[in-house]
């Protein structure tokens, strides 16, 4: 069973010739339960023989999630053959599951009760511009930025189940795109483009005795530099 409930709100403003600025919110409530047979995958990377089915056995779950949206977009266009941009896009959800059942695996059997409680945030900033100071040329430059954040609060009866482990992660990533497109002719367009991209993830664990000291880790990183080359021939029409 699945029950969910939305609100919205939108405004657009224009204070002044050639500057817009638009604003929106939204919250949304859901609800879900649901009942069934399982078979709970249970173990660590740590041990030998890692992880291991339990029998099939009923389980319930129940799911309650609640966030918010607010998105903000300004534009300005006075400038000649110019417009900038900025936009911002938050986001705050809180989750809460729960499950119950009955486990065995290893030397651990009998009824179990996962309760997590997440609280997630994330930002994003993008700023850039688009111009065309020349009928046949076209230039466009944007800067992104996103940070995800969340938070786990765990009553677990499973010993360092997922994600009872895990105290928090977070996501932050950096963005920079540009596109140089060239109308050759009526049939024939070219556009040349870069993106450079940056992700940095961490987390914090809890300390489980014989498995791991626990506390804040830099747990990756990546990056990546792609370039491209698009072309649109078509030297007949319809």
């Amino acid at each position: 069973m699945r029950e969910s409930q939305s609100v919205s709100a939108d405004a657009l403003l224009e204070p002044w010739r050639g500057l817009t600025f638009s604003a929106g919110v939204q919250g949304d409530w859901t609800w879900q339960e649901s009942s069934g047979l399982e078979q709970l995958l249970y173990g660590t990377p740590a041990n030998p023989n890692p992880f291991q089915l339990s029998s099939t056995n009923n389980a319930i779950g129940r799911q309650d999630t609640a966030g918010a949206r607010e998105n903000l977009s300004l534009r300005f266009s006075k400038l000649p053959y110019t417009v900038l941009f900025a936009d911002v896009r938050l986001r705050q959800e809180t989750l809460n599951r729960f499950d119950q059942g009955y486990v065995e695996a290893f030397t651990v059997f009998g009824p179990f009760t996962n309760h997590t409680d997440a609280d997630i945030s994330s930002t994003e900033y993008r700023v850039g511009l688009s111009t065309s100071p020349w009928p046949r040329w076209s230039f466009h430059a944007s800067y992104r930025h996103r940070d995800r954040r969340t938070d786990y609060h765990s009553t677990n009866t499973l010993y360092g189940a997922y994600p009872g482990w895990i105290e928090w992660r977070d996501v932050t990533e950096e963005q920079v795109q540009t596109r140089l497109a060239w109308r050759a002719s009526s049939w024939l367009r070219a556009s040349f483009n870069f993106d450079w991209r940056e992700t940095d993830f961490r987390s914090s664990t809890v300390a489980i005795p014989g498995l791991t000291p626990g506390g804040p880790i830099d747990a990756g990183n990546q990056e990546s530099h792609r370039y491209s080359l698009d072309v649109v021939m078509t030297p007949m029409r319809r």
